[in-house]
């Protein structure tokens, strides 16, 4: 039988191949500065999306878990679809705008073409990313599967066809909209996304969402920030080449980074649910066992790709793109310290102190933005770039972990005995049953 981990991994899996996928074949068709516009639209469209989702998505998965019967539940889904609604129509307006001013300055097309569809594209993923976000709390992985095969799959179509006749940028963005299309007509037809209870939110739970929200979406925001400040900060010094160039080796490091994306979607539910209830021990055993298996886990992914970063990038993108394999080799090292900053973030919004993880990630990008800056004052050398991802992630692991021990027990001795023991045990399981 299928486990949730298994799910969640194929779920997060399913669409980080199929774009990884597409993303290669768009660099073989764009020219470098298009795929560099391209893979700034998408930097500010994550950023958008990530907005909206850090409002809603941890505030509502933790709530649906405190409830006792689907009727108190219809109330937090109703609240969140209006806020979702809201933010979106704020949100995405707000965007175009700064797309249009872009484009009246400079009157380069790429960025009108990125205002006239940045709208449509956002209200186009509204339904879907509500249904995601619920089924996540409803442990239905199973669903997010088809959900997010539609999106991908959808847009990869598209993606052949500019592979073949490369009709351009507007094109793709067009290509972008019709696959949001696509799941948000399956989650209405099927009800995954709760379109019914959209009336039943209420004053109360409106204001609870928003109050536990206001802090996960900040921390999400700068999170987000974190990940695409480098894009920001390269584009605006380097110029679209040499974010085209970054941006290659960011996705490959992505794939890589699925399980833990597939772990710690399972996770926060899981532990919701623990602290929810009270059981504080068992919250703190599930917590470093998670963390320390995932570590575990992205150890030797870390080395293979050590190893193995001009394959990986020539696949990818090609000769062109050669040059971002030290890049890739760098994210590498501190793609293993990734787990315990995940976790030891979700940790800190499922004991109530979203505000504490809100001040880690602000740490974390000051330490960014502050060290990106000062090494491209001296070399435009983009390793130096994903070099200081390591003192960021550092930071992060640092202040997580001296936050979370002001109110659970939590120690690096015990994430890694209890990691270990995990990933001995699935291995016995997995390899006596296949023996």
């Amino acid at each position: 039988m299928r486990t949730n981990k298994s799910l969640s991994l194929i779920s997060s899996g399913t669409a980080a191949i199929l774009g990884l996928l597409t993303f290669g074949l768009l660099a073989r068709s764009f020219s470098m500065s298009e795929l560099g516009y391209w893979s700034f639209f998408l930097t500010v469209y994550t950023l958008f999306d990530m907005l909206r989702s850090g409002m809603i998505s941890n505030a509502m998965i933790k709530r649906i878990n405190e409830c006792d019967t689907e009727e108190e539940a219809s109330v937090v889904i109703g609240s969140g679809w209006k806020l979702n609604l809201i933010i979106t129509l704020i949100g995405s307006v707000g965007i175009a705008l700064v797309f249009y001013i872009i484009f009246y300055f400079t009157q380069n097309e790429s960025y009108r073409y990125l205002f006239q569809w940045f709208v449509p594209i956002a209200l186009a993923s509204l339904p879907h990313s509500m249904a995601v976000w619920i089924l996540n709390a409803y442990v239905r992985f199973d669903r997010i599967v088809w959900i997010r095969f539609f999106l991908q799959g959808s847009f990869l179509l598209g993606v052949v066809y500019q592979y073949y006749f490369q009709p351009g940028l507007n094109f793709i963005l067009i290509a972008y909209l019709a696959s949001n299309i696509l799941p948000a007509l399956l989650v209405l037809v099927t009800g995954w996304s709760k379109l019914k209870y959209f009336g039943l939110g209420n004053r109360e739970m409106d204001k609870s969402l928003f109050n536990f929200g206001k802090f996960s979406m900040a921390t999400m925001v700068g999170s987000n920030f974190l990940r695409s400040s480098d894009t920001f900060i390269i584009m605006s010094i380097l110029g679209p080449g040499a974010n085209a160039v970054y941006n290659v080796a960011e996705r490959l490091i992505g794939l890589f980074d699925i399980p833990l994306r597939a772990f710690v979607a399972i996770a926060f539910p899981q532990l919701a649910k623990k602290y929810a209830v009270g059981m504080t021990k068992e919250f703190e055993d599930e917590l470093e066992t998670g963390a320390g298996f995932s570590t575990l886990l992205l150890l030797p992914i870390s080395i293979g790709v050590l190893i193995f970063a001009e394959p990986l990038v020539l696949a990818l993108g090609g000769e062109e793109y050669l040059s971002s394999a030290n890049v890739l080799r760098v994210f590498a090292i501190y793609t293993a310290l990734t787990p315990l900053d995940r976790f030891t973030g979700i940790a800190l919004d499922v004991i109530n102190r979203p505000d504490l993880n809100f001040y880690k990630v602000m740490l974390m990008l000051l330490a960014n933005v502050v060290g990106d800056i000062l090494v491209l004052q001296f070399s435009d050398n983009l390793v130096w770039v994903a070099f200081i991802s390591i003192i960021t992630f550092g930071t992060g692991i640092l202040f997580g972990v001296l936050f979370l021990r002001k109110h659970i027990s939590i120690h690096f001795r015990n994430i890694f005995q209890k990691g270990g023991y995990e990933f001995v045990r699935l291995v016995k399981k997995y390899v006596g049953n296949s023996a």
